[in-house]
Protein backbone atom coordinates (compact mmCIF):
# COMPACT_ATOMS: atom_id res chain seq x y z
CA UNK A 1 0.00 0.00 0.00
CA UNK A 2 2.81 2.40 0.41
CA UNK A 3 4.79 3.47 -1.98
CA UNK A 4 7.84 3.22 -0.27
CA UNK A 5 7.38 0.16 1.31
CA UNK A 6 11.30 -1.05 0.43
CA UNK A 7 12.59 1.77 -2.34
CA UNK A 8 14.99 4.98 -1.08
CA UNK A 9 15.48 7.62 -2.96
CA UNK A 10 18.11 7.00 -5.81
CA UNK A 11 20.36 9.91 -4.41
CA UNK A 12 20.64 8.01 -1.10
CA UNK A 13 24.32 6.18 -1.38
CA UNK A 14 25.69 6.65 2.13
CA UNK A 15 24.44 6.95 5.41
CA UNK A 16 26.09 7.90 8.48
CA UNK A 17 24.82 6.38 11.53
CA UNK A 18 25.82 8.31 15.14
CA UNK A 19 24.66 5.98 17.97
CA UNK A 20 27.52 4.31 20.57
CA UNK A 21 25.26 1.84 21.66
CA UNK A 22 26.81 -1.26 19.88
CA UNK A 23 23.36 -3.54 19.72
CA UNK A 24 21.40 -0.41 18.02
CA UNK A 25 23.87 0.05 15.67
CA UNK A 26 24.06 -3.85 14.37
CA UNK A 27 19.96 -3.77 14.29
CA UNK A 28 20.04 -0.84 11.95
CA UNK A 29 22.44 -2.30 9.58
CA UNK A 30 20.73 -5.63 9.47
CA UNK A 31 17.57 -3.41 8.57
CA UNK A 32 19.43 -1.55 5.69
CA UNK A 33 20.90 -4.89 4.61
CA UNK A 34 18.63 -5.45 1.34
CA UNK A 35 19.61 -1.93 0.52
CA UNK A 36 23.22 -2.74 0.10
CA UNK A 37 22.98 -4.57 -3.36
CA UNK A 38 21.46 -1.16 -4.89
CA UNK A 39 24.83 0.88 -3.67
CA UNK A 40 23.35 2.30 -0.52
CA UNK A 41 26.58 2.28 2.05
CA UNK A 42 26.28 2.39 5.75
CA UNK A 43 28.70 4.21 7.96
CA UNK A 44 29.25 3.82 11.84
CA UNK A 45 30.04 6.57 14.65
CA UNK A 46 29.75 5.91 18.39
CA UNK A 47 30.15 9.49 19.56
CA UNK A 48 29.17 13.03 18.11
CA UNK A 49 32.86 14.57 18.02
CA UNK A 50 33.27 11.53 15.26
CA UNK A 51 30.50 12.05 13.61
CA UNK A 52 31.11 16.13 12.90
CA UNK A 53 34.59 14.69 11.73
CA UNK A 54 32.83 12.87 9.29
CA UNK A 55 30.33 15.06 8.26
CA UNK A 56 32.98 17.71 7.97
CA UNK A 57 33.86 15.56 4.35
CA UNK A 58 30.60 16.35 3.00
CA UNK A 59 29.41 12.98 1.21
CA UNK A 60 27.14 12.08 3.59
CA UNK A 61 23.60 11.66 2.01
CA UNK A 62 21.70 11.39 4.88
CA UNK A 63 22.12 10.83 9.16
CA UNK A 64 20.41 8.60 11.77
CA UNK A 65 21.03 10.60 14.91
CA UNK A 66 20.54 8.98 18.28
CA UNK A 67 20.02 11.54 20.76
CA UNK A 68 21.99 9.57 23.72
CA UNK A 69 25.39 9.64 23.09
CA UNK A 70 28.72 9.85 25.42
CA UNK A 71 29.61 13.62 24.18
CA UNK A 72 26.37 14.96 23.95
CA UNK A 73 22.13 14.23 24.82
CA UNK A 74 19.36 15.41 23.95
CA UNK A 75 18.32 18.41 21.77
CA UNK A 76 21.78 19.90 21.64
CA UNK A 77 23.01 17.40 19.25
CA UNK A 78 20.28 17.58 16.82
CA UNK A 79 21.35 21.60 16.74
CA UNK A 80 25.18 20.39 15.77
CA UNK A 81 24.44 18.15 13.44
CA UNK A 82 22.06 20.18 11.65
CA UNK A 83 24.29 23.05 11.79
CA UNK A 84 27.30 20.81 10.33
CA UNK A 85 25.37 19.83 7.68
CA UNK A 86 22.26 21.64 6.87
CA UNK A 87 21.70 20.23 3.07
CA UNK A 88 21.66 16.96 4.51
CA UNK A 89 18.21 14.89 5.72
CA UNK A 90 18.92 13.97 9.32
CA UNK A 91 16.23 11.48 11.69
CA UNK A 92 16.53 11.14 14.92
CA UNK A 93 16.04 7.66 16.69
CA UNK A 94 15.17 7.90 20.30
CA UNK A 95 14.30 4.97 22.47
CA UNK A 96 10.87 6.39 23.78
CA UNK A 97 7.77 7.61 22.63
CA UNK A 98 8.06 11.32 23.54
CA UNK A 99 6.28 13.77 21.15
CA UNK A 100 7.55 16.70 23.07
CA UNK A 101 10.81 15.58 22.36
CA UNK A 102 9.88 14.27 18.92
CA UNK A 103 8.72 17.88 17.80
CA UNK A 104 11.50 19.79 19.32
CA UNK A 105 13.92 17.88 17.22
CA UNK A 106 12.14 18.69 13.80
CA UNK A 107 12.33 22.33 15.38
CA UNK A 108 15.82 22.22 15.66
CA UNK A 109 16.57 20.58 12.33
CA UNK A 110 15.66 17.38 11.71
CA UNK A 111 13.31 15.64 9.17
CA UNK A 112 11.64 12.97 11.12
CA UNK A 113 11.95 11.28 14.81
CA UNK A 114 12.01 7.35 14.82
CA UNK A 115 11.24 4.98 17.80
CA UNK A 116 13.91 2.40 17.51
CA UNK A 117 12.15 -0.55 18.73
CA UNK A 118 9.14 0.11 16.03
CA UNK A 119 12.00 0.29 13.05
CA UNK A 120 11.98 -2.40 10.28
CA UNK A 121 12.68 -1.60 6.51
CA UNK A 122 9.41 -0.69 5.19
CA UNK A 123 9.55 2.22 8.45
CA UNK A 124 13.08 2.93 7.80
CA UNK A 125 12.56 3.70 3.78
CA UNK A 126 9.46 5.40 4.72
CA UNK A 127 11.49 7.63 6.92
CA UNK A 128 14.08 7.97 4.56
CA UNK A 129 12.11 9.63 1.76
CA UNK A 130 9.77 11.60 3.18
CA UNK A 131 13.04 12.96 5.15
CA UNK A 132 15.05 13.40 1.91
CA UNK A 133 11.47 15.18 0.46
CA UNK A 134 11.18 16.93 3.17
CA UNK A 135 14.72 18.10 2.97
CA UNK A 136 14.62 19.14 -0.42
CA UNK A 137 11.27 21.14 0.38
CA UNK A 138 12.71 22.46 2.91
CA UNK A 139 15.45 23.61 0.77
CA UNK A 140 13.77 24.88 -2.07
CA UNK A 141 11.56 26.78 0.76
CA UNK A 142 14.60 28.34 1.72
CA UNK A 143 16.20 29.40 -1.46
CA UNK A 144 12.65 30.93 -2.23
CA UNK A 145 12.46 32.85 1.14
CA UNK A 146 15.87 34.16 0.26
CA UNK A 147 14.88 35.65 -3.02
CA UNK A 148 11.43 37.00 -1.68
CA UNK A 149 14.24 38.63 0.72
CA UNK A 150 16.39 39.97 -1.50
CA UNK A 151 13.89 41.43 -3.68
CA UNK A 152 13.82 45.16 -4.04
CA UNK A 153 9.89 44.68 -4.66
CA UNK A 154 7.45 44.27 -1.95
CA UNK A 155 6.04 41.01 -1.56
CA UNK A 156 3.35 40.65 0.48
CA UNK A 157 1.48 36.79 1.73
CA UNK A 158 -2.32 37.58 3.16
CA UNK A 159 -4.75 35.75 4.17
CA UNK A 160 -8.49 35.43 2.08
CA UNK A 161 -9.32 37.92 4.54
CA UNK A 162 -6.31 40.61 4.23
CA UNK A 163 -4.47 39.88 7.12
CA UNK A 164 -0.87 40.19 6.55
CA UNK A 165 1.14 37.09 7.13
CA UNK A 166 4.21 37.85 5.36
CA UNK A 167 6.36 41.00 4.97
CA UNK A 168 9.66 41.31 3.19
CA UNK A 169 12.38 43.68 3.26
CA UNK A 170 11.33 45.23 0.48
CA UNK A 171 7.51 45.71 1.73
CA UNK A 172 9.47 47.31 4.97
CA UNK A 173 11.47 49.61 2.74
CA UNK A 174 8.60 50.83 0.77
CA UNK A 175 6.00 51.14 3.35
CA UNK A 176 7.87 51.98 6.39
CA UNK A 177 6.30 49.36 8.44
CA UNK A 178 8.53 46.71 9.90
CA UNK A 179 7.70 42.86 10.03
CA UNK A 180 6.34 43.14 13.48
CA UNK A 181 4.14 46.04 12.43
CA UNK A 182 2.42 44.99 9.61
CA UNK A 183 2.21 40.96 10.31
CA UNK A 184 -1.25 40.35 11.66
CA UNK A 185 -2.62 43.21 10.92
CA UNK A 186 -5.24 44.16 7.62
CA UNK A 187 -3.82 45.30 4.86
CA UNK A 188 -5.99 47.91 4.41
CA UNK A 189 -4.12 50.08 6.67
CA UNK A 190 -2.13 50.51 2.99
CA UNK A 191 -5.26 51.72 1.37
CA UNK A 192 -6.01 55.69 0.96
CA UNK A 193 -9.64 56.56 2.28
CA UNK A 194 -11.20 53.26 2.35
CA UNK A 195 -14.38 52.70 2.48
CA UNK A 196 -16.84 50.00 4.02
CA UNK A 197 -16.58 47.28 2.31
CA UNK A 198 -13.49 48.63 -0.34
CA UNK A 199 -11.22 45.40 1.26
CA UNK A 200 -14.20 42.51 0.65
CA UNK A 201 -14.47 44.30 -3.17
CA UNK A 202 -10.67 44.40 -3.94
CA UNK A 203 -10.17 40.75 -2.43
CA UNK A 204 -13.72 39.13 -4.06
CA UNK A 205 -11.69 38.06 -7.42
CA UNK A 206 -8.67 36.60 -5.45
CA UNK A 207 -11.49 34.50 -3.81
CA UNK A 208 -12.48 33.25 -7.08
CA UNK A 209 -9.26 32.48 -8.27
CA UNK A 210 -8.24 35.46 -10.22
CA UNK A 211 -4.89 37.36 -10.16
CA UNK A 212 -5.47 40.74 -9.97
CA UNK A 213 -3.02 43.55 -11.97
CA UNK A 214 -2.98 47.30 -10.66
CA UNK A 215 -0.07 48.82 -12.91
CA UNK A 216 -1.07 52.25 -11.47
CA UNK A 217 -2.87 52.43 -7.78
CA UNK A 218 -1.93 54.59 -4.49
CA UNK A 219 -1.38 53.03 -1.30
CA UNK A 220 -0.25 55.00 2.18
CA UNK A 221 2.84 54.77 3.28
CA UNK A 222 3.24 54.52 7.82
CA UNK A 223 4.27 58.53 7.87
CA UNK A 224 0.94 59.15 5.82
CA UNK A 225 2.80 59.98 2.51
CA UNK A 226 1.24 58.39 -0.67
CA UNK A 227 3.11 56.40 -3.04
CA UNK A 228 1.90 55.45 -6.48
CA UNK A 229 3.17 51.50 -6.61
CA UNK A 230 2.60 48.51 -10.13
CA UNK A 231 0.73 45.85 -7.92
CA UNK A 232 -0.14 42.75 -9.09
CA UNK A 233 -1.98 40.45 -6.53
CA UNK A 234 -2.20 36.50 -7.21
CA UNK A 235 -4.38 33.96 -5.39
CA UNK A 236 -2.16 31.20 -3.66
CA UNK A 237 -4.29 27.77 -4.34
CA UNK A 238 -4.07 24.17 -2.47
CA UNK A 239 -3.96 21.11 -5.00
CA UNK A 240 -7.49 20.85 -4.91
CA UNK A 241 -7.95 24.43 -6.31
CA UNK A 242 -9.10 25.76 -2.88
CA UNK A 243 -7.78 29.72 -2.66
CA UNK A 244 -6.67 29.83 1.09
CA UNK A 245 -4.89 33.41 0.59
CA UNK A 246 -2.89 36.11 -1.63
CA UNK A 247 0.35 36.99 -2.74
CA UNK A 248 0.67 40.47 -4.09
CA UNK A 249 3.93 42.36 -5.70
CA UNK A 250 4.37 46.07 -5.66
CA UNK A 251 7.03 48.28 -7.13
CA UNK A 252 7.52 51.81 -6.31
CA UNK A 253 6.72 53.46 -10.20
CA UNK A 254 7.16 57.14 -8.54
CA UNK A 255 10.50 57.23 -10.34
CA UNK A 256 9.24 55.85 -13.52
CA UNK A 257 6.17 58.52 -13.29
CA UNK A 258 8.47 61.63 -13.01
CA UNK A 259 10.54 60.03 -15.71
CA UNK A 260 7.13 59.85 -17.94
CA UNK A 261 6.09 63.48 -16.97
CA UNK A 262 9.66 64.79 -17.66
CA UNK A 263 9.29 62.53 -20.88
CA UNK A 264 5.82 64.35 -22.03
CA UNK A 265 7.22 67.74 -20.99
CA UNK A 266 10.14 67.34 -23.49
CA UNK A 267 8.44 65.66 -26.22
CA UNK A 268 6.14 68.62 -25.70
CA UNK A 269 9.06 71.44 -25.75
CA UNK A 270 10.44 69.69 -28.62
CA UNK A 271 7.29 69.76 -31.01
CA UNK A 272 6.76 73.20 -30.07
CA UNK A 273 10.55 74.38 -30.98
CA UNK A 274 9.80 72.02 -34.31
CA UNK A 275 6.86 73.92 -34.95
CA UNK A 276 8.27 77.46 -34.86
CA UNK A 277 11.17 76.38 -36.68
CA UNK A 278 8.67 74.59 -39.22
CA UNK A 279 11.13 71.36 -39.00
CA UNK A 280 9.75 67.95 -40.48
CA UNK A 281 11.18 65.10 -38.31
CA UNK A 282 11.16 61.46 -39.79
CA UNK A 283 13.30 58.18 -38.26
CA UNK A 284 14.38 55.46 -41.26
CA UNK A 285 14.16 51.25 -39.76
CA UNK A 286 17.79 50.52 -41.31
CA UNK A 287 16.22 46.96 -40.65
CA UNK A 288 13.26 47.27 -42.71
CA UNK A 289 13.58 50.50 -44.11
CA UNK A 290 10.43 51.82 -42.56
CA UNK A 291 9.78 54.95 -41.98
CA UNK A 292 8.04 57.22 -38.83
CA UNK A 293 7.41 61.02 -40.43
CA UNK A 294 5.79 63.90 -38.54
CA UNK A 295 2.83 65.71 -40.45
CA UNK A 296 4.89 68.41 -40.90
CA UNK A 297 7.18 66.07 -43.06
CA UNK A 298 4.66 65.13 -45.28
CA UNK A 299 3.20 69.16 -45.98
CA UNK A 300 6.71 69.87 -47.09
CA UNK A 301 5.81 67.30 -49.42
CA UNK A 302 2.57 68.93 -50.40
CA UNK A 303 0.47 66.65 -48.38
CA UNK A 304 -2.06 68.05 -46.15
CA UNK A 305 -2.64 64.66 -43.97
CA UNK A 306 0.23 61.87 -43.27
CA UNK A 307 0.81 59.52 -46.20
CA UNK A 308 1.45 55.75 -44.52
CA UNK A 309 3.66 54.01 -47.53
CA UNK A 310 7.11 56.43 -47.14
CA UNK A 311 10.46 54.64 -47.75
CA UNK A 312 13.36 55.74 -49.67
CA UNK A 313 11.98 54.98 -53.06
CA UNK A 314 9.20 57.09 -52.03
CA UNK A 315 11.17 59.85 -51.03
CA UNK A 316 13.35 60.02 -54.18
CA UNK A 317 10.61 59.54 -56.31
CA UNK A 318 10.16 63.49 -55.14
CA UNK A 319 13.64 64.66 -55.76
CA UNK A 320 14.10 66.73 -58.70
CA UNK A 321 15.36 64.30 -61.70
CA UNK A 322 17.96 66.89 -61.92
CA UNK A 323 19.37 66.59 -58.70
CA UNK A 324 18.03 62.59 -57.88
CA UNK A 325 21.69 60.89 -58.96
CA UNK A 326 23.72 63.15 -56.57
CA UNK A 327 21.13 62.68 -53.93
CA UNK A 328 20.75 59.25 -54.23
CA UNK A 329 25.07 59.24 -53.88
CA UNK A 330 24.96 61.43 -50.57
CA UNK A 331 22.14 59.18 -49.09
CA UNK A 332 23.70 56.05 -49.66
CA UNK A 333 27.56 58.05 -48.21
CA UNK A 334 25.29 58.72 -45.63
CA UNK A 335 24.46 55.35 -44.44
CA UNK A 336 28.13 54.22 -44.36
CA UNK A 337 29.73 56.88 -42.82
CA UNK A 338 26.68 57.52 -40.00
CA UNK A 339 25.64 60.94 -41.26
CA UNK A 340 24.49 63.35 -44.11
CA UNK A 341 23.88 66.73 -44.78
CA UNK A 342 22.22 67.62 -48.33
CA UNK A 343 20.20 70.15 -50.65
CA UNK A 344 18.23 69.55 -53.31
CA UNK A 345 14.68 70.52 -55.63
CA UNK A 346 11.67 68.57 -55.30
CA UNK A 347 8.29 68.25 -57.34
CA UNK A 348 5.75 68.31 -54.70
CA UNK A 349 2.93 66.49 -54.66
CA UNK A 350 0.96 69.61 -56.16
CA UNK A 351 3.21 69.78 -59.12
CA UNK A 352 5.59 72.63 -57.48
CA UNK A 353 8.60 72.87 -57.62
CA UNK A 354 10.15 73.77 -53.88
CA UNK A 355 13.57 73.45 -51.56
CA UNK A 356 14.67 71.46 -49.11
CA UNK A 357 17.40 71.04 -46.80
CA UNK A 358 17.59 66.67 -45.35
CA UNK A 359 19.85 66.18 -42.45
CA UNK A 360 20.31 62.76 -41.16
CA UNK A 361 22.46 60.80 -38.56
CA UNK A 362 22.19 56.99 -37.60
CA UNK A 363 21.56 56.24 -34.27
CA UNK A 364 23.57 52.71 -32.90
CA UNK A 365 21.86 50.29 -31.16
CA UNK A 366 23.12 46.75 -29.07
CA UNK A 367 25.84 45.19 -31.28
CA UNK A 368 26.84 48.33 -32.13
CA UNK A 369 25.03 48.13 -35.08
CA UNK A 370 23.59 51.01 -37.00
CA UNK A 371 19.60 50.71 -36.58
CA UNK A 372 18.07 53.93 -37.15
CA UNK A 373 18.78 56.98 -39.21
CA UNK A 374 16.59 60.24 -37.67
CA UNK A 375 16.73 63.70 -39.11
CA UNK A 376 15.14 66.51 -40.03
CA UNK A 377 13.95 68.44 -42.95
CA UNK A 378 12.69 71.67 -43.74
CA UNK A 379 11.41 73.80 -46.74
CA UNK A 380 14.51 76.31 -47.39
CA UNK A 381 12.53 77.92 -50.76
CA UNK A 382 12.18 81.11 -49.56
CA UNK A 383 16.04 81.36 -48.78
CA UNK A 384 17.21 79.66 -52.00
CA UNK A 385 14.77 82.27 -53.87
CA UNK A 386 17.07 85.03 -51.71
CA UNK A 387 20.14 83.52 -52.12
CA UNK A 388 19.12 83.69 -55.78
CA UNK A 389 18.12 87.50 -55.74
CA UNK A 390 20.92 88.29 -53.87
CA UNK A 391 23.14 86.45 -56.86
CA UNK A 392 21.26 88.82 -59.68
CA UNK A 393 21.53 91.72 -56.89
CA UNK A 394 25.17 91.28 -57.22
CA UNK A 395 25.60 90.43 -60.57
CA UNK A 396 23.45 93.68 -61.74
CA UNK A 397 26.03 95.65 -59.35
CA UNK A 398 29.22 93.97 -61.37
CA UNK A 399 27.24 95.00 -64.54
CA UNK A 400 27.01 98.56 -63.38
CA UNK A 401 30.75 98.71 -62.20
CA UNK A 402 31.84 97.02 -65.67
CA UNK A 403 29.57 99.86 -67.82
CA UNK A 404 31.25 103.16 -65.27
CA UNK A 405 34.48 101.92 -65.84
CA UNK A 406 34.06 101.63 -69.85
CA UNK A 407 32.16 104.70 -69.73
CA UNK A 408 34.78 106.29 -68.11
CA UNK A 409 37.69 104.95 -70.46
CA UNK A 410 35.87 106.08 -73.59
CA UNK A 411 35.41 109.26 -71.92
CA UNK A 412 38.56 110.38 -71.68
CA UNK A 413 39.89 110.44 -75.39
CA UNK A 414 36.40 111.74 -76.98
CA UNK A 415 37.10 114.88 -73.67
CA UNK A 416 40.57 115.22 -75.89
CA UNK A 417 39.41 114.93 -79.00
CA UNK A 418 36.28 117.45 -78.51
CA UNK A 419 39.58 120.06 -76.92
CA UNK A 420 41.11 119.67 -80.19
CA UNK A 421 37.93 120.11 -82.32
CA UNK A 422 37.04 122.91 -80.36
CA UNK A 423 40.29 125.08 -81.30
CA UNK A 424 40.33 124.35 -84.75
CA UNK A 425 36.91 125.78 -84.98
CA UNK A 426 37.44 128.19 -82.84
CA UNK A 427 40.46 129.53 -85.08
CA UNK A 428 43.32 129.22 -82.74
CA UNK A 429 45.46 127.37 -84.87
CA UNK A 430 44.45 129.04 -87.84
CA UNK A 431 42.36 129.08 -90.94
CA UNK A 432 40.59 125.97 -91.59
CA UNK A 433 39.28 125.12 -94.89
CA UNK A 434 36.19 123.92 -96.24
Amino acid sequence: MDTFNTSIPRQIKRILLIENNPDDAEMLEFQLQPLKQDGLELEHCDCLAAGLIRLAKDDIDLVFLDLSLPDSSGIASVSQVHRAALETPLIVLTGTDDKAVALEAIRSGAQDCLIKSEMDLPTLCRAISYATYRQESAGITARLAGIVEASDDSIIGKTVRGTITSWNGGAERLYGYSQGEAIGKSVEMLIPDPLPGDLQRLLAPLIRGETIRNPDVFRIKKDGEAVEVSETIAPIKQVDGTVTGAASIARDITDRKLSESALVDLKQRLTLALEAGDVGVWDVNLEDGSIWHSLRHDEIFGHKSARLDWNFDTFFSYVHPGDRPHVTEIVKQGIKTGSFNLECRIIRADGVMRWIAAHGKTVKSVGNRRAHMMGTITDITERMQQEEQRHLMSVMEQREDVMATLAHDLKNPLIGANRVLEHLIGGRVGPVSD
